[in-house]
């Protein structure tokens, strides 16, 4: 594995293998001279991001049509929904990604799941990825 290699504004590359997982938001794939390339996006200072991803039942694995919504300690909320799709040839990751700022907390995440079921969850604070199997 070659190592990372810093770009300017805090974008870093390295070549990647099929073992890598990308993250939506963070990560784009480029292709250079036959190299293929994975470019990740690494935070500056505090402010921070939770990935959720969520695991459905049946013939739903990625939980297409499920709506998120993230409250933070102060109240504030934000709401994503999983899509299939977004556009002409194109697939929209399964995995949400909510950005949290410099010092937020999440105070819970509520799942409203396709076949309509609801469900509550917590996370810890230093949990960036956060997954979430359907009761």
């Amino acid at each position: 594995m070659v190592p990372c290699k810093p770009l300017p504004g805090a974008w870093v590359y390295t070549p990647i293998g099929l073992k890598h997982r990308l993250l939506p938001a963070t990560c784009g794939i480029s292709i250079n001279d036959g190299e293929l390339l994975a470019f990740e996006k690494r935070p500056q200072g505090a402010n921070r991001v939770v990935n959720v991803e969520l695991r459905g039942r049946g013939g739903n694995p990625e939980a297409v049509e499920a709506r998120v919504t993230l409250t933070l300690d102060d109240g504030s909320s934000q709401t994503a929904e999983v899509a299939a799709g977004g556009g002409y040839l194109s697939q929209s990751p399964s995995i949400l990604t909510f950005g949290l700022g410099s010092s937020q907390m999440i105070k819970s995440i509520a799942v409203r799941w396709p076949d309509g079921a609801q469900s509550e969850h917590q996370a810890d604070r230093a949990q960036v990825m956060v997954e979430i199997s359907q009761p």
